[in-house]
């Protein structure tokens, strides 16, 4: 089919008469002579100025296409054929939308295929463990327009190019799972249907929580509970942990937010998942009183410091600092003085504050990855070397102390010692391998080595104020090497779970296991429903239609095919009007070279 991308141009096919036009309308050059007779002129030279001009019509005709041509280009033509559209028909399975929509069937009769959430999204091979699962209704997630235009073109595709949709939603049309439409930009058609006066139950819900250490050693869960019901509600929370209840709290929710705290008990391990279970005799919504919680890695994270230089080493080398750097961070950290501490009280991470490495064999052998902090700057003069924070990294200047003068000291605003463990001579028999500035790895002894110190000795580190950002960068990548990785809680069909599983997100809730990949840690994982899911507020009418609206504003989609066909048409049409003009320059030419004809 011919259609044009400009047809505006076409108003201009009117100037294709104007080479024949122009001769009578335009004004002689000459001024009229006068004759006292006419008798002896030609009959053709008196009716010039009353009759459309012949003469010389090839030229005239030449004209008139390249004008044509020039509005042809102008107006964009393109050849293609009707794109046939294919109709389908989802429905919205959510735990919301089902118990909202229960027993409600299409507002119109379907003309196409019919698919659920479940269809459109496969379910993943990865399964939950072994009596994590909870049982919540309907589909697990809330994908967005964006996510299911994607997943139905992603199912309908025959080749390269996806097929022209019209997808029909039927749903409750949640508004914090909708809101967000205008993200939606794939090339589809939408339709939406909802049934009328639909009832939106009043809701009590959980968020934000969170695990805490406080006070001796005190494991705390924290969050808020907050809804939409008319009047207060009594409120008990239970926390569970591989089956056994290790925490309770009862109160009463006075319609606004309220922020809980649920002491653990002495069974609780804190790297284990936890099942938080809400009771309120009020509230009708049964599919979100359940939910799963891990923290990361690096929450709730326990920091043993181990110092062999007694209290005095509290103050002389900056035991103090990285104590404050920690608080900052957010870590849990105690100061751990015998064995017998780290066995009743089990670190995640040891930061060793020792005159030398080996002071590792005093610790248990089964402890955690543990960081050596040097202490006494004068231990290790012959192998640390001077860096001037002051230049660029790549121009760091640095020197033996041993060549040092007694003016440059260490601990000036603009210097910093290191010691390069490689050049250690028991580096070989350790395996000691470089990781970034700040730190080494021993693998021989599963040691991390600091490259640094933190005391005033070493230089102004610990005076920066990024320092505690760097404190954690260093337990952050002690983490990754550790044997299981505790990854936290993701939300089904996040982005972020997308990320990490690099496939289907829609998880069921539970507690998740990835398969042990090559040199990689266990990885572990816990998925609840998204929170939007438990706040039930759903688009009004005229919300509703603006949706409608905005996605019947932009229904055309971008055609690649169809702009390579107007380009195409454009380079054809662009040499057949040059070619024409060359040719009317060269019988211009002609016409003013040939000799004039001499009549008598």
């Amino acid at each position: 089919m011919f259609q044009f991308l400009a047809p505006l141009w076409l108003l201009g096919l009117p100037l294709v008469a104007l080479p024949w036009v122009w001769p009578v309308l335009k004004r002689p050059l000459q001024p009229p002579l006068r004759f006292s007779t006419l008798l002896l002129f030609p009959p053709e030279t008196l009716h010039r100025q009353f009759q459309l001009s012949r003469q010389e019509w090839w030229l005239k005709l030449l004209r008139s296409l390249i004008l044509l041509g020039l509005i042809l280009l102008l107006a964009r033509p393109l050849w293609r054929e009707p794109e046939p559209v294919q109709a389908v028909w989802i429905r919205d399975t959510t735990a919301s939308t089902t118990a909202l929509l229960e027993g409600m069937s299409f507002t119109e009769a379907p003309s196409g295929a019919v698919l659920t959430l479940e269809e459109l999204f496969p379910e993943s091979a990865l399964r939950p463990e072994q009596g994590t699962h909870l049982k919540t209704p309907g589909f697990p997630g809330a994908p967005t327009l964006a996510q299911i235009a994607e997943a139905a073109q992603d199912r309908f595709r025959k080749d390269e190019r996806p097929p022209l949709l019209h997808l029909h939603l039927y749903s409750d049309f949640q508004r914090s799972q909708f809101q967000h439409y205008t993200s939606a930009t794939q090339p589809v058609r939408w339709t939406f249907h909802r049934s009328a006066h639909l009832q939106v139950p009043a809701n009590l819900r959980m968020q934000k929580i969170r695990l805490r250490t406080e006070g001796l050693f005190e494991p705390v869960l924290e969050l808020e509970i907050s809804g939409d019901l008319p009047t207060a509600a009594e409120v008990q929370l239970l926390v569970q942990q591989n089956g056994q209840n290790i925490g309770s709290w009862s109160g009463t929710w006075n319609t606004e937010p309220l922020a809980t705290k649920v002491l653990l008990g002495a069974k609780f391990k804190r790297h284990e998942p936890l099942l938080v279970r809400m009771e309120a005799l009020d509230d009708p919504v049964t599919w979100d009183n359940e939910r799963w919680f891990l923290p990361p890695a690096t929450e709730n994270l326990w920091v043993a410091l181990v110092t062999t230089s007694g209290g005095e080493g509290l103050y002389r080398h900056g035991l103090h600092a990285l104590k404050s750097a920690l608080n900052a961070a957010g870590f849990f950290s105690y100061v751990a003085t015998t064995t017998d501490d780290l066995q009743e009280f089990p670190p995640d991470l040891i930061l060793l504050l020792a005159d030398h490495p080996e002071r590792i064999s005093r610790l248990p052998k089964d402890t955690r990855p543990t960081l050596f902090i040097p202490t006494r700057f004068e231990d290790w003069r012959e192998f640390a070397v001077h860096e001037s924070t002051s230049q660029p990294d790549v121009d760091r200047g640095k020197r033996s102390v041993s060549e040092a003068s007694p003016q440059e000291n260490p601990s000036g605003p603009e210097a910093q010692w290191r010691v390069d463990w490689r050049n250690w001579p028991e580096a070989t028999a350790w395996q000691v391998e470089a990781v970034n500035l700040d730190l080494q790895y021993a693998k021989e002894r599963d040691l991390w080595l600091l490259t640094t110190g933190v005391s005033s000795a070493w230089g102004p580190l610990y005076q920066q104020r990024a320092f505690a950002d760097q404190v954690r960068g260093w337990l952050e990548q002690m983490l990754r090497r550790t044997p299981v990785q505790r990854l936290g809680t993701f939300a089904s069909g996040s982005r972020e779970l997308a990320e990490l599983l690099n496939g289907n997100p829609h998880l069921r809730s539970g507690d998740y296991t990835l398969p042990l990949e090559k040199e990689t840690p266990e990885r572990r994982f816990v998925v609840v429903l998204p929170e939007r899911e438990a706040q039930l507020s759903i688009l009004s009418d005229d919300e509703l239609a603006r949706m409608q609206q905005h996605f019947d504003e932009r229904s055309a989609r971008p055609d690649i095919q169809s702009q390579v066909s107007a380009e195409r048409l454009r380079e054809w049409l662009l040499w057949l009007v040059l070619m024409l003009v060359l040719l009317e320059v060269a019988l211009a030419a002609l016409r003013v070279w040939r000799p004039p004809k001499t009549t008598l």
